[in-house]
């Protein structure tokens, strides 16, 4: 009973997070036109390329961490899904960022900031320094309690811990002293279930605070071109 209830909710997340992608879709863009946000003020093109950044990366990540869990690859659909996860708090941070110039008024470092999260890198010293990660998950974890620990659980999985190798893909036989390895254990149907819980949390995520992002983008623009007018004025 207890596999035809796990399948039976496996193949409810696989079709929610098919509805999650369609919606995703609709969201990609080819390009984005600086012509379309504002004549004068920079910053609100580079939040709107960032974020079409993190939806395209999300759109990649979901399509090959649903595959992988369809087809029952555990290990991989949950690293996806960790790597999806942290999607989802890079949109959260984004919003908090824009949200923190429409209550406060624009930081002095507010295109700074903005260039960190587009060109951020931790290796190359000619690019700014990228934003922590934790600072983002532990950030998105305000807002969506909860949100870190998953990502905590998916870590285990996605290092070579015992929770993403024997403990994924064994069963001890302590009559005959033999460890046996393979994918049709209960451990790791139970991580295909992790995996997919996961990906459809992170899409949520992604799906909840990119339109938080968009809806922001017009004020921030308006808050932009007014900073510019009165410095130049």
């Amino acid at each position: 009973m207890e596999e035809v209830a796990r399948e039976k909710r496996i193949e409810e997340l696989l079709n929610e997070i098919a509805e999650q992608r369609d919606t995703l879709a609709k969201l990609l863009m080819p390009a984005v036109d600086p012509a379309e946000i504002s004549f004068t003020a920079k910053t609100p093109y580079k939040v709107a390329c960032y974020r079409q950044g993190l939806l395209w990366r999300a759109n990649e990540l979901s399509r090959s961490g649903y595959a992988s869990l369809a087809r029952g690859d555990a290990i991989a659909g949950n690293v996806l899904a960790r790597a999806l996860v942290e999607v989802a708090a890079a949109m959260g941070h984004l919003h908090r960022l824009l949200q923190r110039q429409v209550e406060g008024g624009l930081e002095a470092n507010f295109d700074e900031t903005v260039m960190q999260l587009l060109l951020g890198s931790r290796n190359d010293e000619a690019m700014p320094q990228a934003v922590n990660v934790m600072a983002m998950l532990k950030g998105a974890d305000k807002d969506a309690p909860g949100l870190l620990g998953q990502y905590e659980q998916l870590c285990e999985v996605a290092h070579p811990n015992w929770d993403g190798t024997c403990g994924a893909f064994s069963t001890v036989d302590r009559e005959q002293i033999l460890t046996h390895f393979g994918t049709e254990t209960d451990r790791y149907k139970v991580r295909v279930l992790i995996g997919l819980h996961s990906v459809a949390g992170a899409l949520a995520g992604v799906l909840h605070w990119q339109k938080k992002v968009s809806d922001l983008i017009p004020v921030i623009t308006s808050l932009c071109e007014q900073d510019i007018s009165s410095r130049s004025g």
